[in-house]
């Protein structure tokens, strides 16, 4: 098994967008407490409202209690409790949680978790509340759909997603094919010079791509090209201030850990 730190590095190592670490949880010589909790990152409060939404679901899905959605510092500084949160958040996930279904020492919370019937209700309503979060849906994940890219970087085009590569699909190109999600990651299947193969196009917070829906003017004297541009403009400036930012976080985790280091000396 991996080691708690190693779980969450995994998910950092593989650009993932989401971290869900599944647990139960356990009470010794307490066999009456029981429900759901969440635990998100101190670094990321702006989840609260989607991990409380998430604690409900699941607690009805089990017929148990919903507790709360928590963070929990470490005990000797600014950082978090639980290692799975600590290690994805460090190496850069943009969400990490840690779900406890349920108390395995509590003989309902038990029972319900031991029925298939049930494990599927939770994980449907773990996946609906986390797609509609992310804006996917049943079309992205392989409907058959047709729709248009236009690549914000160059993108290398691949025979499978994360297989050998192809070509190297230049920014500014557009293309038009079917989008399959491969873990949170969606692939454009298509043809470039001849070849079949697939392109990242999704989602569309990281930057590779952005779909072009086609639909009629509403007003036939604006100028559309130019508001695209601006548009872009601002997309572009938008992940500048992103990276700087991230930088800066960056350099302040460092700080801290030499900070941490002179203290502890």
């Amino acid at each position: 098994d991996l080691s708690l730190y190693s779980r969450g590095q995994v998910a950092a190592k593989n650009n993932c967008d989401v971290f869900f670490s599944i647990h139960s949880n356990a009470r010794s010589g307490d066999n009456a407490h029981r429900g759901v909790v969440v635990y998100y990152s101190i670094f990321q409060p702006e989840h609260k409202a989607l991990m409380e939404e998430l604690g409900r679901a699941v607690s009805e899905a089990m017929g148990s209690i919903f507790q709360a959605a928590l963070t929990r510092k470490g005990n000797n500084g600014n950082w978090d409790y639980n290692t799975v949160i600590k290690s994805a958040v460090d190496g850069g996930v943009p969400m990490a949680f840690l779900l406890e279904h349920g108390y395995h020492t509590n003989y309902e919370d038990c029972a319900a978790l031991m029925k298939d019937e049930v494990l599927e209700k939770i994980a449907e309503a773990e996946a609906k509340i986390l797609a509609e979060h992310f804006g996917l849906t049943e079309e992205e994940n392989g409907g058959g759909a047709v729709r248009t890219f236009e690549l914000l970087m160059d993108m290398n085009f691949r025979a499978e997603p994360n297989g050998t590569k192809l070509d190297l699909i230049p920014k500014g190109e557009r293309l038009t094919g079917e989008v399959r999600m491969n873990g949170s990651v969606g692939w454009l299947y298509t043809e470039y010079n001849g070849k079949s193969g697939c392109v990242a196009v999704l989602p569309e917070s990281r930057g590779y791509a952005e779909e072009i829906i086609s639909s009629q003017p509403d007003n036939p004297g604006e100028d559309y090209q130019a508001l695209y541009e601006q548009a872009q403009k601002a997309l572009i400036e938008t992940q500048n201030q992103l990276k700087s930012v991230t930088a800066e976080r960056d350099q302040l985790k460092i700080k801290l850990e030499q900070i941490k280091s002179i203290a502890g000396g």
